[in-house]
């Protein structure tokens, strides 16, 4: 839609250029052969006499195309600089498809049973979790969304090196805010480290948390700080949070 409206407003911002000239080269020559006739002058006195006798020769409707010229080239030049940073959105989201795509595969290459079967009932576990919470776990849920990730701190502790939590903290920030019951508009990711049902899979039953839903706090922190190490271990390109978006 960028594309077509940029081509439109080029189209436009020609025809007008074009136009303008035409009105400009006539109102020169008017000004040449008009009454008054042209100042006969060299260097810059005449190239002003010129000028002035041509502004003075544009009509209002030409002094109108003139404007709708200025207008037009504003609205080209703001159309350009949206169209570059759409393009510039497009191309990040692309890589990260890609990026999370290539992590997909290589964590599925190693999948097993358990992992394929933890993959076909995420949506199970996930209806199974939001059941059986009582009323005073979905208090604590909302007072942890107000809180934000300070709330996790203790539990991100336990399953995190010393040295990563902070990092850790910062990265549960930017995917979910602390939210457990985060979900992203534009992918199955949830959670509060944002997992994709995928890559939730394989990091949950290798983190000893097979069959539970992404919902789950507890387990979704064991699969982030499992997958933060397995990073570490066979040295994503991405480095330890590599299968993330969110850096710390």
């Amino acid at each position: 839609e960028l594309r077509r409206l940029l081509e439109q407003a080029e189209a436009a911002t020609s025809r007008l250029a074009a136009s303008a000239q035409d009105r400009a080269v006539e109102a020169y020559m008017r000004a040449v052969t008009g009454p008054a006739g042209m100042l006969v002058a060299a260097g810059s006195l005449e190239e002003a006499a010129v000028a002035a006798e041509s502004l003075d020769a544009l009509g209002d409707g030409d002094t109108h195309q003139l404007a709708q010229l200025a207008e037009e080239r504003v609205r080209l030049a703001a159309l350009r600089s949206e169209f570059r940073a759409a393009e510039l959105d497009a191309r990040r989201a692309t890589a990260d498809l890609d990026a999370r795509s290539q992590d997909l595969s290589l964590l599925l290459a190693d999948a097993g049973e358990e992992v394929l079967a933890a993959y076909q009932g995420l949506e199970a576990a996930d209806d199974r979790y939001r059941q059986a919470l009582t009323t005073l776990d979905q208090e604590e849920r909302k007072r942890a969304r107000l809180v934000g990730v300070e709330h996790w701190r203790p539990l991100v502790a336990d399953y995190f090196p010393a040295g990563r939590v902070e990092e850790a903290l910062r990265v549960m920030a930017c995917e979910s805010r602390g939210n457990p019951d985060a979900n992203h508009p534009t992918s199955d990711a949830a959670g509060l480290f944002q997992f994709l049902a995928g890559t939730w899979a394989f990091a949950s039953v290798q983190a000893g948390f097979g069959g539970a839903s992404r919902y789950d706090p507890e387990a979704n922190i064991a699969a982030a700080a499992w997958l933060v190490e397995y990073s570490i271990a066979t040295r994503h390109p991405g480095g330890a949070w590599g299968h993330w978006v969110c850096q710390p």
